[in-house]
């Protein structure tokens, strides 16, 4: 029941599921995430970061989907 309609929003809820699990990788994860939606529109980072930033951000998925459940 966390509001997560804003990008505020969202960075306030990625601090509350760091401080409920103690997974710090979820806020560094969850940055990455936040650096490639910024590049979608700017088309600033590398190939390769990009392909690496895909991988931090499916590290993330993965630890978000048991909490979910």
């Amino acid at each position: 029941d966390w509001s997560h309609n804003s990008h505020a929003h969202l960075f306030s809820v990625i601090d509350n599921l760091v401080s409920e699990t103690g997974d710090r990788d979820i806020r560094a994860c969850f940055s990455i995430a936040n650096a490639l939606h910024t590049n979608f529109y700017e088309n600033i980072r590398s190939e390769e970061s990009v392909i690496d930033g895909i991988n931090d951000v499916a590290r993330l998925l993965d630890k978000l989907r048991p909490i979910l459940e």
